[in-house]
């Protein structure tokens, strides 16, 4: 056998394998889904739009679409942001390899939490059948010591329930991605008691399925939703 040959046979089965996994448990856990060098960048933009939402409310801009987000529960929050649409798209593919499926994108929403923020237990909407929530960066007072004696970070658990029914925590380190099927699975965050957190979620459908409506029938990226605009 050609090492080409090795190497194609090798692939194949690693991504049978991912898209086992995620049909049998409904979720995988992606490590460095984004190099250190983007989550670094997509951070401190996500925390420089928090700043200039503040700009925005003290100098009464408008923001009826919140085009620059808005503040709820402790948590800014940005829908359909045209730097997180275009990962949404350069990663469709990537999506497909682990699930199996063939997908349309929707729309992202990105988050900074701050402390006090909660994520409570849910399922979600219809435009949301298959979600990629990924770890851009975190800023905790609480730091675990490794065995190594090396010291970061306590992470902010995801807790979901999987197919078979059981309550699973899932860490994430910046970069590490959370693929769900998040309209079926119950997942929910508990109160933060850290400083900052900023994730990225990526929301696409099955193009087989129900709800085949590409970017969540918005004209195009980088635009709010009508439900945005209604608010």
């Amino acid at each position: 056998m050609r090492n080409i040959d090795i190497v194609w046979d090798v692939h194949q089965q690693a991504r049978f394998s991912c898209q086992s996994k995620f049909k049998d448990q409904g979720y995988i856990l992606i490590e460095q889904f984004l190099n250190e060098d983007i989550s670094d960048f997509l951070y401190g933009y996500l925390m420089l739009s928090q700043k200039r939402l503040d700009v925005v409310k003290k100098e009464k801009l408008e923001n009826s679409d919140n085009r620059y987000g808005k503040i709820k529960n402790n948590t800014f929050t940005s829908n359909g942001d045209l730097v997180f649409d275009s990962i949404l798209i350069g990663k469709k593919s990537e999506i497909e390899w682990y699930t199996g499926y063939n997908l349309v994108p929707t729309y992202t929403t990105s988050y900074i939490h701050n402390r006090g923020a909660e994520l409570e237990r849910h399922t979600d909407n219809s435009d949301c059948e298959i979600t990629l929530s990924v770890c851009l960066g975190y800023d905790n007072s609480k730091f675990l010591v490794n065995e190594d004696k090396t010291i970061e970070p306590i992470q902010w658990p995801f807790h979901i329930i999987d197919n078979q029914g059981n309550e699973i925590e899932v860490f994430q380190k910046k970069g590490d991605a959370i693929l769900y099927k998040g309209e079926e699975l119950e997942h929910w965050r508990k109160q933060f008691d850290g400083t900052l957190q900023g994730q990225l979620e990526m929301h696409y459908n099955d193009s087989d399925g129900d709800y085949n409506n590409q970017y969540n029938k918005r004209p195009y990226l980088g635009l709010p939703s009508e439900k945005e605009i209604s608010r």
